[in-house]
């Protein structure tokens, strides 16, 4: 940790912090040589776990052997929170694939407060298994030692947590907590990564953070702009419309043979959508369109109402709650949504899964390799990058790299560090 060490955090949500004595009252005398610090890393680690899952629930997975490794006993101190009704694990068990997951309980949820851990021997011991930790990650990660290079060396600003606590005020504590979780880890040298088995994406502290917060990361004390593909995914989904089968390797067989024997008659409403998703206006489109239905979606539902058009599970209008919604699409769309009805009888997630594989190897595989060759540190956010040098140049790569693929070039939006 080096002179990071004196910074570490801990999150704990208010509430469990106002009842600490109490709480403490009913642990201790339970746990063989108790430490507060323990038990706040227990509560700090469930905290930095929690997500938000599609069903809407909080939760986050937890391994036992991990935490027992970070915390002495920390088992003990996690099934006592259980016991108290503070923490509630949920989910299933399946060996060497899935663990619990644990959330908060109502009663002690809510915005999360950091505090400094000062207590040497558990920094030391954190260290450690962060460590061994990243040894772990190696064999799972080949391919990617170029931006694992750069993430061992990133850092974020102080002034990160006074911009959390501006962005998002009294009501907004997940999203509030989620920044908070992510900033703190990325300060505490926990970075983690890896690579998604399903899409080839790779995952890391980075791709979590919200984008309003980049400006506060440094990589060798400097600061990172962003290069951002506008609406990446319906972009990449007008190779669907033009050559189905150009990517087709990279689907799993049943959908492959799908995308090889699809014929797709480019009528005026595919080219309205193409014109759409290549311009980076489609959410835009959506918007406007909801008001004819009396609607008023801000961009993100308008984002949302696009995902779940291309990639939810077949719908017609009269079946979903979001019939207006829907109806924008199939008057607007009616040939795209035919050609979404035939590739997602295969399975509906395959779609989804092979946009992303696309993403993942035209991003990493394609311009990942060629920024790092061509100008030198740089990390994705899956559809962007971030760099500390030459953006322009970095431009130019992810333009030819889609022309050469595509023949198209997305819209590129670049946030300045």
């Amino acid at each position: 940790m080096g002179n990071e060490k004196y910074k570490y955090s801990q999150l704990i949500p208010w509430r469990i912090f106002e009842d600490i004595q109490e709480i403490e009252n009913h642990v201790k005398p339970k746990i063989k040589g108790y430490k507060r610090e323990y038990l706040f890393e227990v509560i700090s680690l469930v905290a930095s776990k929690i997500r938000k899952e599609e069903n809407g629930d909080e939760s986050g997975q937890l391994q036992i052997k991990y935490l027992k490794d970070l915390v002495p006993q920390g088992h003990l101190y996690l099934y006592e929170l259980i016991d108290l009704g503070i923490i509630i694990r949920t989910g299933r068990y399946l060996v060497g694939d899935r663990s619990f997951s644990y959330k908060f309980s109502e009663n002690f949820n809510g915005k999360y407060k950091r505090i400094e851990l000062s207590n040497m021997k558990l920094l030391r011991r954190i260290e450690k298994v962060h460590q061994s930790s990243r040894q772990k990650l190696k064999s799972s990660t080949r391919g990617r030692s170029e931006q694992i290079k750069n993430l061992r060396k990133l850092k974020i600003e102080d002034a990160v947590f006074d911009e959390i606590e501006r962005l998002y005020p009294d009501g907004e504590n997940q999203k509030y907590n989620y920044a908070l979780s992510v900033a703190v880890g990325i300060k505490n040298g926990a970075i983690r990564y890896n690579v998604d088995k399903t899409s080839q994406r790779f995952h890391s502290n980075v791709t979590n953070l919200p984008s309003a917060l980049v400006p506060f990361l440094r990589i060798d004390g400097k600061e990172l702009s962003e290069v951002d593909i506008k609406n990446s995914q319906p972009f990449l989904s007008s190779i669907l419309f033009t050559n189905p089968s150009k990517f087709s390797f990279l689907a799993d067989e049943e959908f492959a043979m799908i995308l090889q024997s699809l014929q797709v008659n480019v009528s005026e409403d595919v080219m309205r959508y193409l014109s759409l998703v290549t311009s980076g206006h489609i959410y835009e489109f959506v918007q406007d369109e909801a008001v004819k239905y009396n609607l008023v979606l801000d961009r993100d539902s308008a984002k949302s109402h696009v995902f779940r058009f291309l990639f939810g599970a077949i719908y017609t209008p009269k079946q979903h709650e979001k019939k207006s919604v829907n109806e924008i699409f199939y008057n607007n769309f009616p040939t795209v949504c035919s050609v979404l009805t035939q590739l997602k009888k295969c399975h509906y997630k395959s779609l989804a899964i092979f946009l992303q594989r696309i993403e993942s190897y035209l991003m990493l595989e394609i311009i990942g390799k060629r920024i790092d060759s061509e100008i030198g540190v740089f990390l994705t956010k899956h559809d962007s990058i971030l760099l500390t040098d030459n953006v322009e140049g970095a431009k130019k790569i992810v333009n030819e790299v889609f022309s050469d693929f595509l023949s198209i070039t997305p819209k590129l939006k670049v946030k300045k560090g």
